[in-house]
């Protein structure tokens, strides 16, 4: 039995971690714990086939899929484990942590784990991303209606591992092979979500106004509905749901901390990778990742949140408008730092909206949202989309158009 107290027990009367040292404990014997919360009702199968994937890594991993133990204190539990897991472990490597409220995958690297790579974060998270949305087709092929589980995400990046830190932005190490063998029940669900995996086409000069005045009606009613969402209120699909307890000053202030870490990384992997570039990348597309690289510089450092994670997601932009022939990328629109969406999620009354993963299942499991908030004058907190900016007048990029011409620089 692990060590603590009342410890949890599943529907099979197995004990399983439920307090920070408990996970830490289990940790020591075994790199991945997947509790049967986690388990998309395949525990130990999809237990044995994280470890055999953690076991090919070339560099040590830590998985973690639970539900949150108590006395977390944030709204992102699976961001706040993780770094409390590390912190009480002190073991350093790749981490990558879900949380069952939340539902997304949290990944970071401690230590110099390899001395040849600058950003061993970003081009890892670079490369899982990519190797994902490879997932994601072969997957919407053969299912339109499943729904992701976060263990893919996992797997993913423990197989991108297998291969090591990637040297260079815009890789994808895995094979046909691997990509289909994510097409099987152990890393998918069913459900009813609209496919968001493909990345819409960017408008043409001649379409941009057209375009600018759908998005802006479209920010409007999204916005609205949103704070029914959001709120639990009045939604038809979330009556009754709690609202997050705001984050406190220190939590603010760290989140900006984090985000400028990012957001900088982020913005010297699409400054190198537009040195590279060269006449082999399509003058239109490194036009468009020099003008988000020029808006993305003046906001890395800056004070107010939204302005960094501005600058990072123009960095993101430029960096897939280099990366990819055609397309454009999409971030989750209820916060951006949740990384790329995958799909689009109704929000009542005919709207839709790119989302994550994490926020897809929120929405389908009648949970609540954690939306990413924007400071008022008197310093009150509200949704980003509810106030005034060219953040929630474009939703971060996630609803189309050449939204960085609209960003100062």
């Amino acid at each position: 039995m692990l060590p603590g107290s009342g410890p949890d027990t599943g529907s099979d009367g197995a004990v399983f971690a439920g307090t920070i040292d408990e996970i830490v404990a289990a940790l020591d014997q075994d790199p991945v714990l997947v509790e049967e919360v986690m388990g998309n009702g395949q525990t130990e199968a999809l237990q044995a086939a994280l470890l055999e994937k953690a076991e090919a890594s070339q560099l040590p991993v830590y998985v973690v899929l639970t539900k949150a133990p108590a006395g977390l204190t944030t709204q992102n539990t699976a961001e706040e484990l993780l770094t409390l897991l590390h912190a009480r472990s002190g073991k350093d490597g790749v981490w990558l942590v879900s949380t069952a409220d939340v539902g997304h995958v949290a990944m970071q690297v401690y230590g110099d784990l390899d001395p040849a790579v600058d950003d061993e974060f970003t081009l890892l998270r670079n490369a899982s991303t990519n190797a994902q949305g490879e997932a994601f087709k072969a997957i919407r092929s053969e299912c339109g209606d499943c729904q992701i589980h976060p263990a893919l995400e996992i797997g993913v990046t423990l197989d991108v591992l297998a291969h090591g830190i990637p040297q260079e932005w815009g890789t994808q190490p895995l094979t046909d092979a691997q990509v289909d063998s994510y097409t099987s029940s152990l890393w998918t669900a069913p459900d009813t979500q609209t496919a968001h995996y493909e990345r819409a086409e960017m408008p043409t000069a001649g379409l941009y106004a057209v375009v600018a005045t759908v998005t802006a009606l479209t920010v409007a009613v999204v916005a609205y509905r949103l704070v029914q969402a959001i709120g639990g209120k009045r939604h038809p699909r979330l009556r009754g749901s709690a609202k997050p307890a705001p984050p406190t000053l220190a939590e603010r202030n760290t989140a900006v901390v984090d985000a400028r870490r990012e957001a900088a990384a982020a913005y010297r992997a699409l400054e190198k990778a537009l040195g590279r570039a060269g006449n082999r990348v399509a003058w239109e597309r490194r036009d468009i990742a020099t003008a988000c690289l020029e808006r993305a510089e003046s906001r890395i450092g800056a004070d107010d949140l939204l302005e960094v994670v501005g600058g990072l997601v123009l960095a993101r932009t430029g960096s897939y408008a280099l990366a990819h022939a055609t397309g454009q990328y999409r971030c989750c629109y209820v916060d951006p730092r949740h990384g790329a969406a995958t799909k689009e999620a109704p929000l009542g009354g005919g709207v839709q909206v790119p989302v994550c993963a994490a926020c897809a299942a929120a929405l389908a499991g009648k949970r609540p949202l954690a939306p990413l908030l924007s400071a008022g004058r008197f310093g009150s907190l509200a949704p980003y989309y509810e106030r005034s900016s060219v953040w929630s007048r474009t939703g971060f990029g996630s609803l189309g158009g050449d939204w960085w011409q609209e960003v100062p620089r």
